[in-house]
């Protein structure tokens, strides 16, 4: 996130969004649909989307960011 940080401050990058993963997400591909996953709750009779608790904490970190006056160095 900090080099994401960086990109939009000293390059001027527009970004428009984060897609987070790790090395551990492949493994549950293992699993099918029988374990939930992710910052999104999907219904998978309708594919309705709720977020849970975790994307609020997404949410306010990348607020904090946002209006952090800190300095960004590299």
């Amino acid at each position: 996130m900090k080099q994401v940080a960086l990109a939009k401050k000293k390059d001027g990058v527009n970004v428009k969004g984060v897609f987070a993963w790790s090395l551990m997400d492949n493994f549950e591909w293992g699993d099918g649909l029988n374990f939930r996953f992710g910052i999104t709750y999907v219904d998978f009779n309708d594919l309705s989307r709720t977020p849970k608790g975790s994307a609020d904490w997404w949410k306010a970190m990348i607020g904090r960011m946002k209006n952090s006056s800190a300095t960004i160095t590299v």
